[in-house]
């Protein structure tokens, strides 16, 4: 089906190890060093303007570049027709050729996967790849019940120790009420019935590993470029083909699609969102394509906020926000920094845009911002009336009509994008 042979899974429903010990992560590594011989040939591609999009002649190279689409070998027909669309849309933007491959060949490939950045299509039950990216933002009844089992049988650790409790998940969750419920859970989304989608980045674990094991090219700071999994899943091979569709046509980077009939609340509060605040994308306006002459920035996609988002900016600008958008880029920095990467939690190489109820709102939201964060703003006029501040470490907060814009893009990259932002 793609570069690395298919093989049968083993047993489905069994949490796997990590990837051994050091001594057979190096075995494995060594025996596929020509799978990624293979795919460094088939990666070389035109540019392209994000994920999907091609655009000739942009300098950096394209994330499709190096991205591979991974799906179970025994997964329904609606996730392989998803995982199939996906793959054609990586290749066709200048991804490799045949970047379609069954998770379990791939994870039996740790060098493979842990230099791309993978599509991870399907649900936990059927998908080893998602099942090696722990991680709590979000969570199925199916994951839950693999946690509780696994928390079981796993050796504890003693209390005494530097006094932490038995259960680290426990420990760092506060206690398992708060988010057991429901067919799905999303931390700042939400609980969740029926057929849900959801799209998720999350740190690519057989990157880690590589670069745990002293597999990498560090830069001078001892810094290693990320690789990221982004997790195309959900309740059911349903609610995974609504996630695969919102990838493919928006380049949504992390979502949360609810079924047609959820009973959602009229508006955000700090632990879940509203009904009005699931966009199925950023504005037409918003700047979600590469700068034009500019080969040092490119976007990727976008990020829908969670609730905590929303009660923070309420809380630092004085106005609470009706629709907020977190858009992301690609720098000549790269994903080195933990603030530069895709993940929810970091907010480098971004750019916010938040909907308030007017004019007025926005323009008190700006001075808002500006009196919460740092000193010695001076006024800023960026291009189409754009009208705010700018801090001599160049924090911007700019406002129009009833949108506020600030940005965390690099010198130079910031000053590029502000001049080419279009009127709301």
């Amino acid at each position: 089906m793609g570069l690395i042979p298919r093989r049968h899974p083993s047993t489905i429903g069994a949490v796997p190890d990590f990837l051994g010990s050091r001594s057979e992560n190096d075995i494995v590594c060594r025996k596929n060093l020509l799978v990624i011989a293979a795919v460094a040939a088939l990666s070389a591609g035109a540019g392209a303007a994000g994920l999907f999009d091609p655009q000739p002649g942009v300098d950096l190279p394209p994330l499709a570049k190096s991205t591979v689409v991974c799906v179970g070998e025994n997964a329904p027909a609606p996730e392989q027709e998803a995982a199939r669309m996906l793959a054609d849309k990586v290749s066709a933007a200048g991804g490799p050729a045949e970047c379609l491959l069954t998770a379990e060949a791939l994870n039996d490939t740790p060098l493979a996967a842990g230099t791309h950045h993978i599509i991870a299509v399907g649900t936990w039950l059927d998908n080893v790849v998602l099942r090696k990216c722990w991680g709590h933002w979000s969570m199925t009844r199916w994951q839950r019940e693999m946690l509780k089992r696994d928390q079981r049988t796993r050796p504890r650790a003693t209390a005494a120790v530097a006094g932490r409790p038995a259960s680290m998940l426990t420990a760092r969750t506060g206690g398992p009420d708060w988010r057991w419920t429901g067919d799905f859970f999303a931390f700042g989304f939400g609980h969740f019935a029926g057929s849900v989608g959801c799209v998720e980045p999350s740190r690519n674990p057989y990157s880690l590993q590589l670069i745990a094991n002293g597999i990498g090219k560090p830069d001078d700071l001892g810094k290693v470029d990320q690789f990221f999994v982004i997790k195309v899943t959900g309740t059911d091979a349903a609610g995974v083909a609504r996630a695969a569709k919102a990838l493919a046509e928006t380049a949504m980077l992390h979502v949360l699609i609810p079924n047609a009939g959820a009973k959602l609340p009229a508006n955000w509060s700090p632990g879940e969102l509203g009904a009005g605040q699931f966009p199925s994308a950023p504005p037409s306006w918003a700047p979600t394509s590469d700068v034009p002459g500019n080969s040092s920035l490119r976007y990727v996609g976008w990020l829908q906020a969670h609730s905590l988002l929303y009660a923070g900016f309420a809380e630092a600008a004085g106005v609470e926000p009706k629709l907020v958008w977190r858009l992301k880029y690609q720098t000549p920095g790269g994903f080195k920094d933990y603030m530069s990467f895709l993940t929810p939690r970091a907010s480098g190489n971004e750019v916010l845009i938040a909907e308030v109820a007017d004019e007025a709102a926005a323009q008190k939201a700006v001075d808002g911002l500006k009196s919460s964060v740092g000193s010695g703003w001076q006024p800023f006029t960026a291009a189409s009336g754009w009208q705010g501040f700018r801090s001599p470490e160049g924090d911007t907060f700019l406002h129009c009509g009833r949108f506020v814009l600030s940005e965390s893009l690099p010198p130079g990259c910031d000053e590029a994008l502000l001049k080419t932002l279009r009127k709301p």
